[in-house]
């Protein structure tokens, strides 16, 4: 009998160590960029962060910016058994990104850039037409562009950069024509506009989100609208265009107009800083780190029920906020992001399966940097 009580021992502590012992979760995120981009680096190391915390494994492909490229990712990664691929709709390439993924049976996850209904109409929500596409995540754009125009009108009114009228007058260039991101953020100013008594849209341009594009536009609209005093861009990128501009017809930046950007990039970063921008808006690099906090969760048991801020999305769509910044607090920031150490933070804390506390995910990058306004 005891010989018995002793089997049923051993083979019950195997059967424990056996499930102890199963191997950790493998995620692959695929950036559309190259290695070393300002940007994607940004989201990889927040997302490597996030892995080291929760224990799972994260392996990086980048798209070195090819559609072609970006899909061999995609088959490399299903070759090393991930769980899941977490990727970009960069270059257009979701729809036979999606397709190739559900043939393949491999779960996927899709951030930052959605797919617009020109590219593919036939596509709608995650787990509609594709099981195997089981959510997506993308930052608030029109949050974006309400954010920095608040910021832009706010400014103006404090250095009384008005027309005769004491109007404030407002350019937009912006992306690029039916462009998700573009006709989002453009929305948010529309909405700022119209929130801001004493403010006003006197034209909205497309440079393509190319910085020579910006340059030309700005160097026309300021001849047409001599007293417009606001430039809000659609990117850090073409914020600076419109400086480079103006410089060149001897405005000063902060004193005879004032200009912004969305993105946080190292370029705009370092212009806001030399006071050649007055505002930044982003925070969208953690979108990555996000992204694996909510894969964890789902093959951990926990299925795609948030209670969203946003009314408009399915239960498989997640929204990331934006936070602002200005001169105030662009050095606080910078200090933060050239460390690159998110060590100090309980990433368990923003999973469900880690806080059963948690009802809506905290995709708020304002809750992580602690920055003073």
């Amino acid at each position: 009998m005891k010989n018995f009580i002793l089997i049923i021992f051993i083979a019950f502590n195997i059967n424990l160590s056996v499930a102890s012992e199963a191997p950790a979760l493998h995620f692959a995120l695929l950036t559309p960029g190259e290695a070393g981009d300002a940007f994607w680096s940004l989201n990889e190391d927040f997302a490597f962060a996030v892995a080291k915390d929760l224990g799972f494994k994260l392996t990086v492909f980048h798209g070195k910016s090819s559609k072609k490229h970006m899909l061999i990712n995609l088959q490399k990664a299903a070759d090393l058994g991930v769980d899941a691929v977490i990727f970009s709709n960069t270059e257009a390439v979701a729809a036979q990104f999606i397709a190739k993924a559900e043939a393949l049976q491999l779960p996927t996850l899709l951030f930052n850039a959605d797919i617009g209904t020109e590219q593919s109409p036939n596509i709608s929500d995650p787990q509609q037409h594709f099981k195997y596409w089981l959510a997506s995540l993308m930052p608030d754009d029109y949050q974006a562009g309400y954010l920095l125009a608040k910021s832009l009108i706010k400014q103006a009114k404090l250095k009384s950069l008005t027309n005769e009228q004491g109007i404030i007058e407002v350019v937009a260039i912006n992306g690029s024509i039916g462009n998700g991101p573009s006709t989002q953020r453009l929305a948010g100013l529309q909405a700022a506009v119209q929130e801001e008594e004493g403010s006003k849209i006197v034209q909205v341009v497309y440079a393509e989100w190319e910085q020579e594009k910006a340059i030309y536009q700005t160097k026309r609209l300021n001849q047409r609208y001599p007293q417009a005093k606001v430039f809000w861009a659609a990117s850090d990128l073409m914020a600076i265009g419109v400086y480079l501009a103006l410089e060149e017809q001897g405005l000063q930046q902060g004193k005879d107009y004032l200009t912004g950007g969305i993105d946080w990039t190292t370029q705009g970063l370092d212009a806001l800083e030399k006071d050649i921008i007055s505002t930044s808006v982003g925070g969208h690099f953690m979108d990555a780190g996000w992204a694996t906090i909510i894969l964890y969760d789902y093959f951990k048991g926990f299925t795609f029920s948030d209670s969203h801020l946003n009314q408009s999305l399915s239960q498989y769509q997640y929204q990331s906020q934006f936070m602002v910044i200005t001169q105030s607090n662009v050095k606080a920031l910078l200090e933060q992001l050239n460390k690159k150490n998110w060590a100090d933070i309980n990433f368990r804390h923003y999973s469900k399966f880690h806080n059963k506390q948690l009802n809506r995910y905290l995709l708020n990058p304002k809750l992580i940097l602690k920055i003073d306004r």
